[in-house]
């Protein structure tokens, strides 16, 4: 794959708007550890990026990103700059214009051992190490639908430092607090994620039959049922066999639109209407959630609903 400037472009300007829209968020989760300045550091390193992202966009690859690593070393303050600095400036070093996923994967791994060394830290200490070692795993195993694959994974492996104590950093002062203020991000990060285009990806992969995203957000008991038809199933297991039965019978591109139902996430699902361009009602979908996972899927095949939950009859036909 080439990457030519007006890619670079769009990935450097991707990648800093998603990091400033996020400084609120970081900076809430900063803030259970004292000085609460992350967000702030963190948007005022990539608001430069940004501001530089046709100067950068012009050098080649491999020097446009040592651009944005010396820019974050330079701009944000704390250790994120020299961490985040390192990351940038080691892929800069090895990749080139034209790159393959092994390349990209080869470079990603000698980046993460970069920022061990800067850090002086590993695996298992509850650090961005944690997120980004088994992103790596799954860029370095490639396969159908990577990229949603690999955003799936960085959440999750997200989630799972919520219980480990800190060995490194300021954190590393508090032990237990900091878990406990995580529980409640991770559970809205999950909220943020149901109410979002983010579902409409997973239950598209879903009907590809890339199920691994989805069912990574069931609890182990978790219940799918569909009143009033008489159909459950409950645990993972079954609710992925049900799902891998469906997306091989399925239709067209079914469209997903987000609500609240009860307090808890929901959707208005609308299947395509042959020969026109409009796709109508056909039930309502709802998420019970427990924490940060999904306990349970409730589909009630009843059109008539919607409108009580603010959803029209029909919407504009979805395309594959």
């Amino acid at each position: 794959m080439m990457i030519d400037q007006r890619t670079r472009k769009r990935l450097f300007e991707t990648v800093a708007n998603r990091v400033i829209a996020s400084a609120d968020e970081l900076t809430d989760l900063d803030r259970a550890i004292g000085d609460g300045d992350h967000g702030t550091n963190m948007r005022r390193g990539f608001e430069a990026v940004l501001a530089a992202a046709d100067e950068l966009s012009a050098k080649s690859l491999g020097d446009s990103l040592k651009g944005v690593g010396t820019t974050l070393v330079m701009k944000v303050g704390g250790a994120s700059g020299p961490l985040y600095g390192t990351l940038f400036l080691s892929l800069g070093k090895s990749l080139a214009d034209e790159v393959s996923r092994e390349q990209v994967a080869d470079a990603f791994a000698s980046a993460i051992d970069a920022v061990k060394a800067r850090g002086k830290s590993d695996v298992g200490q509850k650090t961005m190490l944690d997120v980004f070692c088994p992103v790596l795993g799954v860029l370095r195993a490639g396969g159908d639908d990577l990229p949603g694959r690999l955003k799936v994974t960085a959440k999750l492996a997200a989630e799972k430092t919520i219980p480990m104590r800190a060995i490194r950093g300021r954190a590393s002062f508090l032990g237990e607090p900091i878990a406990t203020a995580a529980r409640s991000y991770a559970t809205q990060v999950t909220e943020k994620l149901l109410a979002s285009d983010q579902f409409q990806e997973l239950w598209d992969a879903a009907n590809r039959r890339a199920h691994d995203q989805l069912v990574a957000l069931l609890t182990d008991d978790a219940w799918l049922t569909m009143p009033p038809y008489p159909y459950e199933y409950q645990g993972v297991a079954a609710i992925e066999n049900f799902l891998r039965v469906r997306g091989a019978r399925h239709d067209g591109p079914l469209r997903l639109v987000a609500t609240r139902a009860n307090g808890q996430p929901a959707f208005g699902c609308y299947f395509p209407c042959p020969g026109t361009e409009i796709a109508r009602a056909y039930g309502l979908l709802v998420l019970t959630l427990a924490g940060s996972k999904i306990a349970e899927i409730t589909f009630f095949a009843d059109s008539g609903v919607l409108p009580h939950f603010g959803l029209p009859r029909s919407v504009p036909k979805r395309r594959e």
